[in-house]
């Protein structure tokens, strides 16, 4: 039997609460107006609003991962948890590398991520969150309208169908 130091070692890095991500979260149901605060409030220095949702529809439709977040947005459903998880960590770096986001300086205002507890705990050594906002609406038929105006005025396809929009609330429920 090999001694201790000779043996590979596999170390798993865990993040300290001052590398990790300082951030708000903004939860809600779909057309809650996440998106909206989260705009107001970015806009506010020091703030750093970042869509989930957004970065998926800013794909491109043509390539592979468009297809995929398509496939599953034109449903109403969520995109797999591996999937998000992995292109909101490329989104954040290439945000970092440009110098958009400076973790040191900058709180994310975070809209539509964690949406599940396999993501909240995949995520959970990456963000140190300070806040979270619930946002609620008792009139889910209002929001219906509200969101296929937003369809009509944003070019939004996941918000034209009201059968998708009445099924992305069962999800989120």
């Amino acid at each position: 039997r090999p001694r201790a130091e000779s043996r590979p070692r596999r170390t798993i890095r865990s993040r300290t609460m001052a590398d990790r991500y300082k951030c708000i979260l903004l939860f809600g149901i779909p057309g809650s107006g996440k998106g909206t605060q989260g705009k107001r409030l970015g806009e506010l220095d020091g703030f750093l609003h970042l869509a989930t949702g957004d970065i998926f529809r800013s794909l491109d439709k043509s390539t592979e991962l468009g297809q995929k977040f398509m496939h599953y947005s034109s449903r109403g459903e969520l995109v797999p948890d591996d999937l998000t998880i992995q292109v909101w960590k490329d989104h954040v770096q290439g945000m970092i590398g440009s110098g958009a986001y400076d973790p040191a300086r900058d709180i994310l205002l975070l809209d539509g991520m964690p949406r599940s507890i396999p993501q909240a705990e995949i995520i959970g050594d990456l963000i140190e969150p300070l806040a979270i906002v619930h946002l609620t609406v008792a009139n889910q038929d209002e929001m219906v309208k509200r969101m296929k105006l937003r369809a009509e005025t944003e070019g939004r396809a996941d918000d034209a169908d009201e059968n998708v929009i009445r099924n992305r609330f069962e999800v989120y429920h």
